[in-house]
């Protein structure tokens, strides 16, 4: 239960109420379409839960979260403490799970990168939604390694669509850790790659078109 704090005016949250807060939020944000754009609702959303998870993590928000640079590494003896849901869980729970076990300043293991990952493989495919827009959704290869589509129900009548894993699933993401977490540098390199030749066309075509270089200051 919320409490007035007597010596100021703020409030004191119970340690569950908060955590059942992050739960909320991170559901909320497996509804909403995914967007790359940092500042869209989904993204916001997870912000807000990746906040209220640092209250209950660290202890307060006046931490500062060092910068993540130390390459992505696991040891198998920390791969075995990475907790196996025995239900099904999605994707977001599974990056969490693994999360909790790497040192504070090491890279991340996002919701996003197992995803992407996942989808390379043939495991997921994006798929046009009859509501409108789309989604990722666990193709055959996914359902022989025990992801499934579930279909979840809000409180206002409409349902959704969810990638579930079950514990091989989850299992086979958690040995998987390095070769996952390398496609995301490969990944980066070539969308780097990508904006330069996009530039370059760019530049060439604009030179085509007024038959003259570009000056370097203009």
């Amino acid at each position: 239960m919320m409490k007035a704090n007597p010596q100021e005016t703020s409030f004191v949250f119970e340690r569950e109420e908060v955590r059942s807060a992050v739960e909320t939020l991170r559901t909320l944000a497996s509804e909403l379409p995914e967007e790359a754009a940092a500042g869209s609702p989904r993204n916001r959303v997870l912000l807000a839960a990746a906040l209220l998870e640092a209250w209950l993590e660290n202890g307060g928000f006046n931490k500062v979260e060092p910068s993540r640079r130390r390459p992505f590494q696991i040891s198998e003896s920390d791969r075995k403490k990475i907790p196996v849901s025995p239900g099904e869980v999605g994707v977001m729970t599974l990056a969490n799970n693994i999360c909790r076990v790497l040192p504070y300043d090491m890279q991340k293991v996002q919701y996003s990168h197992i995803s992407n990952w996942l989808t390379y493989i043939g495991a997921l495919a994006w798929v046009e939604l009859p509501q409108g827009g789309r989604k990722r959704l666990a193709t055959g290869i996914g359902e022989e390694l025990g992801i499934h589509v579930a279909e979840h129900r809000r409180v206002d009548g409409t349902t959704y669509l969810q990638n579930v894993f079950n514990p091989a699933a989850q299992q086979f993401v958690i040995d998987n850790l390095e070769t996952l977490m390398t496609y995301r540098l490969e990944e980066n390199v070539r969308k780097a790659t990508d904006k330069v030749e996009k530039a370059k066309a760019e530049l060439a075509a604009l030179t085509g078109q007024t038959g003259e270089g570009v000056r370097p200051d203009a």
